[in-house]
């Protein structure tokens, strides 16, 4: 079970589409594991609604040349990986703790991913 800080803030943004949400999601990871979490290899769960937008998140993420990926460079230079749920439960604990990890997977989780879900939300608050 996850236990919330009290401190953490909430934030939803209403934001129409091709209003620039993708965006804002790629720059504020930066944001939060700076000002926030204070470390520099944060492990973020990124969901989306449909495997349709998974597919397009993950190709812009993994491109060099796209704007969202280089918001995650401007944060974290290369010391970041990008990655689907099947490949975040297989990777190694060197992939784990060796920079930023984004994993990014549809908002319907199974039941062993939920878990696992779990344990990376509670890093929000500093401690697994």
């Amino acid at each position: 079970m996850v236990r919330w800080n009290c401190r953490t803030p909430f934030v939803c943004l209403r934001v129409p589409t091709g209003g620039g949400k993708t965006l804002m999601a790629a720059h504020s990871i930066g944001i939060a594991a700076r000002d926030y979490l204070q470390t520099t290899n944060p492990m973020v769960l990124w969901l989306v609604p449909s495997t349709a937008i998974l597919d397009q998140t993950i190709a812009a993420l993994k491109d060099e040349g796209h704007h969202y990926r280089a918001a995650l460079l401007q944060s974290f230079n290369r010391n970041f990986s990008v990655m689907t749920k099947a490949e975040a439960l297989a990777m190694s604990k060197a992939d784990a703790t060796g920079g930023a990890v984004v994993i990014v997977s549809t908002k319907h989780l199974n039941t062993k991913c939920a878990r696992s879900a779990r344990v990376i939300v509670g890093c929000s608050s500093g401690r697994i």
